[in-house]
């Protein structure tokens, strides 16, 4: 089996398990001979340690991840890890973040606006920017051609939109919060007690009204048009 670590994204706290590519450790035989030898790590092959960020190509295509884990065999590897984050793919994410909420207020806004029987959840692009997620939840059908439409005008990524449901809704807040709070720890997305969720939804819940004030000021398109230019 391959070698894999567990990482995170910061759009929900499920724990994804991506290859290392790294040649795997010959078994030990049965009887020792001091002509076998286990594999040896060089340090450029050095993997990221647990609590700090790397790229992957995972589900989505690539992607900024938090390592959570040790190494480990794993049957069946969701992605690949490619390297270590460098501080410019730190930046980039964090620019991607706060590009995709802007996006999500305007959503918002264009939503509350259509009178739609919908809730936007979160927006997030992948780390080449190719792809936005949007993640709504809605109870009846919501024709996704009129949805994404607003979004077009904004940028050249693919989207794909995803309905979640109430405890998809819980998880990404959770996340998202343990993020924008900046607790990046080893042990920072797997405190996401049900207390802590719970508080997490209460807090969401009794800033509504903010939230819909917030909305207002994006009513008008308020952002600057992006260049339509995929990156290779």
């Amino acid at each position: 089996m391959p070698e894999c670590i567990g990482v995170r994204f910061d759009h929900g706290p499920r724990l994804y398990y991506v290859a290392t590519q790294r040649p795997e450790t010959p078994r030990a035989p049965e009887t020792p001979s001091a002509s076998v030898k286990p594999h040896s790590v060089e340090p450029h092959d050095a993997l990221p340690a647990v609590g700090t960020p790397c790229v992957v190509r995972g589900p989505r295509g690539l992607e900024l991840a938090m390592t959570r884990t040790l190494p480990s065999e794993v049957s069946a590897p969701v992605g690949t890890l490619l390297r270590r984050a460098e501080p410019d793919d730190v930046a980039e994410h964090r620019r991607l973040r706060a590009y995709a909420d802007e996006l999500k207020w305007l959503l918002r806004a264009r939503v509350r606006e259509a009178g739609w029987a919908l809730k936007v959840v979160a927006l997030d692009f992948t780390l080449d920017e190719t792809v936005l997620s949007v993640y709504y939840s809605s109870e009846v059908a919501v024709s996704l051609r009129a949805f994404v439409k607003i979004l077009l005008p904004y940028t050249a990524a693919r989207i794909a939109c995803h309905n979640v449901g109430p405890r998809e809704q819980a998880q990404m807040i959770g996340t998202l919060s343990t993020y924008e709070s900046g607790s990046h720890s080893s042990d920072g997305l797997q405190s996401l007690s049900s207390t802590g969720t719970k508080s997490s939804v209460g807090a969401r819940t009794a800033g509504t009204e903010t939230e819909a004030g917030t909305a207002k000021k994006y009513a008008a398109s308020t952002l600057v048009l992006r260049p339509l230019t995929r990156r290779r």
